[in-house]
């Protein structure tokens, strides 16, 4: 339109070709300078996005390689709303829940690492070493349901070896917390062996102590036997357990 203008105006004043043509020459130089300026700026445009974008992209490739490394620790800031940010926000949620699988591990190595102690303990509970009475043939065997369990069995010398304690006995359910009780029960029955060596006498020593110090979700069945080696005669009691069976050739 400028041009056109220039043009009508040089019309009417009769204007020669020569001052039309340098007219023309001056806005062609121009418009060539206007577009040089948006050319340059699209470029200068251009090369500032590409460098924040691959400048992101570059972080997100960094935060992969230490993930890579086992470093969960990665967080990246979330500022935009474009597809990259979409991107980064994915990968902060990856992380996280890397983060709480790897804590869950931990805690189940730990568990199982202390349940493995339970065990040792509670196994190293029961006799090493089973008593040798001449004309009597003495066996245990123990295996839990589980790491620990609720399952105890003795043999207890006392009165100077005279006499023999036969315990068989398990704990309601099965875990840590029957072996904690079966433990109890073990203590009581060590503690008031040489004392209340009766079955009567022990029930009721151990059905007070048990009673009073454990909450009403368990109970212990138990077989209790009373043995006089010399007279190879056995007086027993059966709390709530299997009765004790005579096997004669």
């Amino acid at each position: 339109e400028l041009l056109k203008g220039e043009f009508v105006a040089i019309l009417l004043v009769r204007a020669d070709k020569e001052k039309i043509a340098d007219i023309i020459n001056r806005e062609i130089y121009r418009f060539i300078d206007i577009a040089i300026s948006v050319f340059i700026r699209l470029v200068f445009i251009s090369y500032v996005l590409g460098y924040f974008l691959s400048r992101r992209i570059k972080l997100l490739e960094s935060a992969a390689i230490e993930v890579g490394k086992r470093n969960l620790e990665v967080n990246l800031p979330v500022k935009a709303r474009d597809e990259i940010s979409v991107l980064t926000a994915a990968f902060n949620d990856m992380v996280s829940g890397l983060r709480r699988a790897r804590k869950e591990h931990e805690e189940k190595i730990r568990m199982e690492e202390e349940l493995k102690t339970a065990e040792t303990i509670q196994k190293a509970l029961l006799p090493s070493k089973l008593p040798r009475l001449k004309g009597v043939d003495i066996a245990g065997f123990y295996s839990a349901y589980t790491e620990t369990s609720g399952d105890y069995y003795d043999f207890i010398p006392i009165k100077d070896g005279r006499y023999l304690l036969v315990v068989m006995a398990d704990v309601s359910n099965h875990g840590v917390p029957s072996g904690l009780v079966m433990i109890m029960a073990r203590t009581v029955v060590h503690t008031f062996a040489e004392s209340r060596y009766l079955p009567k006498d022990m029930f009721e020593v151990l059905n007070r102590r048990i009673y009073l110090d454990t909450t009403p979700y368990f109970f212990i069945s138990m077989f209790y036997g009373f043995l006089d080696i010399g007279k190879r005669l056995m007086i027993y009691g059966s709390a709530g357990h299997m009765e004790g069976l005579v096997y004669r050739a």
